[in-house]
């Protein structure tokens, strides 16, 4: 045999090799992954699908959380703020905490998990979100029991605009607020979406590969992470004329511009239908009821309540009398303090009245984040939307207070100042 055919023997010997190695190491990280999946870094958590990201996060025991607490909502529920994004950048953080999960699971000692996602509303937040995953989780073939505990964020900043917002883009019906609410085109098209969102999954699974699709997406997560410059909050201003002044660590101090605030300006819902916020919020809440209702008759033996969490404006002493807020729809402007708290103390309510209705537990957190920002910023210092490490620590404070001890006489939806 000559030297060539030598050479051309050794490498297709070494090509088969190669190849039959890599075959062996996917499949066995397709048989392992699944059996350690919240041993997955926080820097390698995107890599994981979607859908079954639940199981990979590491606030529970095992990769199949027991007698657990489900948390509910958007990017407040996640943990998003200045805190995750520093991490993000520390390539070393391997398990570090940063969300409600991560707090309240080392403070009472139960699994918590995050159905939560950015962006969210009502429907998705509460209903279609948190169903598609559990729904998907157990199809991949995992027995994810239901939740102990569910724990409903409702975050007054944006919820009620948000459902608003879906409304505006999914219903073309022109009739005034309360002819809205008995309309039967207007329920029937919720009880459309409302099936629909969990009919999006019943098409049929998508492919395994579980573990080939994570080493995929953390080699592209962390390539688009390096070439990625860091996001701005262009919309944090300090101006140099004082619009907005609270009182911080004792000190009075000046707030960011364009914060989130109770829902307190006007807007247009439909394109021919203006109003007062009173008339409109009333979409907002009807949504957010129908969302628990649901939740609640899918998971009739869990332990549900609602979790009230203040906008950025509400949870600090404001000492002027007026504040700048951001509008999610319409536009932002001024807002007298007193109308201001006044507001936040109406949507309270509202909220506390629809838990009473659908006969769920209900904890309001402001008088732990106000006293927490009565020693130091729970937001920013570059991200204003959303709280930072000092700020979901007190949220978290008040959560594990709650589950440790629900039975006490918490003041909920009282009259701040």
């Amino acid at each position: 045999m000559n030297n060539k055919n030598i050479s051309v023997k050794i490498w297709v010997q070494n090509s088969a090799l190669s190849v039959f190695s890599l075959i062996f190491i996917l499949a066995f990280g397709e048989w392992l992954l699944p059996k350690f999946l919240n041993k997955v870094p926080f820097r390698l958590y995107g890599g994981v699908e979607s859908e079954l990201r639940v199981l990979a996060q590491y606030s529970k025991q095992s990769v199949l959380p027991r007698d657990y607490i489900a948390i509910l909502g958007d990017s407040n529920s996640v943990g998003l703020g200045d805190l995750y994004n520093e991490l993000r950048r520390n390539f070393w953080s391997w398990y570090p905490d940063y969300s409600p999960a991560h707090f309240n699971n080392k403070k009472v000692g139960i699994d918590v998990i995050s159905f939560g996602f950015a962006g969210a509303g009502s429907l998705d937040g509460i209903w279609s979100g948190p169903i598609n995953q559990f729904r998907h989780i157990n199809a991949r073939g995992f027995d994810l029991k239901p939740p102990k505990t569910i724990l409903v964020l409702f975050y007054e900043g944006n919820d009620l605009n948000n459902s608003l917002q879906f409304i505006r883009e999914n219903y073309e019906g022109g009739e005034d607020i309360e002819e809205l609410l008995q309309s039967d085109k207007f329920n029937q098209r919720l009880n459309h979406q409302f099936q629909k969102s969990i009919d999006e999954t019943d098409g049929g699974l998508k492919t395994n590969f579980l573990f080939t699709k994570f080493l995929i997406n953390s080699v592209k997560n962390i390539f688009l992470e390096k070439s990625k410059k860091e996001e701005g909050f262009q919309h944090i201003i300090f101006p140099a004329k004082p619009i907005t002044q609270a009182i911080v660590n004792g000190k009075m101090v000046l707030l960011p511009v364009h914060l989130q605030a109770p829902p307190t300006f006007r807007f247009s819902l439909f394109d021919k239908n203006k109003g007062h916020v009173e008339e409109r919020s009333k979409v907002g809440y009807y949504i957010f009821e129908r969302a628990t209702k649901k939740m609640k008759g899918l998971f009739p033996e869990s332990d549900i309540n609602i979790i009230n969490l203040p906008s950025v404006l509400s949870t600090y002493k404001i000492v002027s009398s007026v504040a700048s807020f951001r509008a999610n729809m319409g536009k932002g402007g001024t807002v007298d303090t007193k109308k201001l708290l006044q507001r936040h103390l109406e949507v309270c309510q509202e909220i506390f009245k629809i838990s009473q209705r659908r006969e769920v537990g209900f904890f309001d957190t402001t008088r732990y984040l106000r006293d927490a920002s009565s020693k130091g910023y729970i937001h920013g210092p570059k991200d204003w939307n959303h709280l930072n490490e000092s700020g979901y620590r007190a949220l978290s404070d008040g959560i594990s207070q709650f589950i440790l001890h629900p039975d006490e006489p918490y003041p909920n939806c009282v009259h701040i100042s």
